[in-house]
Order: structure tokens, then C-alpha cells, then sequence
């Protein structure tokens, strides 16, 4: 359990000087790091996942604080699954029907954060993508079509 202090004041309730506060800062930083580190990757990346139906990027897990590393073990061990080259899955979310779709969307802008997709979007679906997407008709949308404001590969 760590206990919190006024910034002001030590553990032994003696003023802190200017160095002893960066010490202070420093060591708050570090617990709160270690904290973060303890917690299984999937509690992690909870939240971006939840926003995107359970999916997520490697480059979002980095931007959270997860490594290749643990990325690695928790595919290793069931509990997030690989669709395809830096996107993945939380397992047990759910079936999607539109999943090689929603795998290309994350693969063509990986660090964006879901509410900058929802707020700045720069990715439309379109064309065949779309109809299919809103069940206009029977098209065979069998590779995923978009429109960008910015050329994008």
C-alpha cells in the first residue's frame, strides 16, 4: 500500500526542501509505474478495447504502456488473440461480422486513439465496403474500400 503525503510535508512530517521534492516526485512517478506494471495488459488496454469492440492496436497497447513483450505473453496464454499484422483482440469479445473490416480500419491508422477516430476521423467506409456494411442490396465486398483526406497505405 503506498500512502500519499502532502507535497510539502515527508513521511516524518518534516518540511521537504526543492531536491527532496524532485526525489519525492520521482519516487511517486515510479510506484505509480510499478502499480501500472502489475496489472494484467487486458485490464490495460480495457478501455481503448471497449471503444473498439475489443480491438486494439499494438501501437495503442504501447502508447498505454504495454510492451511487445507482455503483448506477446498474453497471446501466448489465450487471453488477447493476433487478427493480423499490430491488430488484436481481447478474447471472449463477442462475434463480429464485420471483423476484416474493422482490421483493415485499425491497420491504416494504428496510433490513433478511438476519440480521435470519433472526433477527427480521417477514414470513411465506402463503396462496395459500405453497401455491405448497410445491407443495401447483395454486393460482394470481399476487400475492404476507403476513402482518407490524406493518402494513406
Amino acid at each position: 500500500m503506498v500512502r500519499q503525503y502532502e507535497r510539502s510535508e515527508s513521511p516524518s512530517g518534516c518540511i521537504l526542501n526543492a531536491a527532496e521534492l524532485v526525489v519525492y516526485d520521482s519516487y511517486t512517478a515510479i510506484v505509480n509505474d510499478m502499480s501500472r506494471r502489475d496489472k494484467p495488459p487486458a485490464a490495460i488496454l480495457g478501455d481503448i478495447a471497449d471503444a473498439q469492440r475489443g480491438y486494439f492496436t499494438r501501437a495503442q497497447a504501447a502508447m498505454e504502456g504495454v510492451d511487445d513483450m507482455r503483448l506477446q505473453r498474453v497471446v501466448a496464454n489465450g487471453s488477447v488473440e493476433r487478427l493480423d499484422h499490430g491488430v488484436y483482440r481481447i478474447t471472449g469479445a463477442g462475434q463480429d461480422p464485420h471483423q476484416a473490416l474493422r482490421v483493415a480500419w485499425l491497420r491504416l491508422s494504428p496510433d490513433a486513439t478511438p476519440r480521435e477516430r470519433t472526433l477527427r476521423p480521417h477514414l470513411w467506409v465506402s463503396h462496395r465496403s459500405a453497401a455491405r456494411l448497410l445491407g443495401l442490396g447483395v454486393v460482394a465486398a470481399d476487400v475492404p474500400e476507403f476513402i482518407s483526406d490524406t493518402r494513406v497505405q
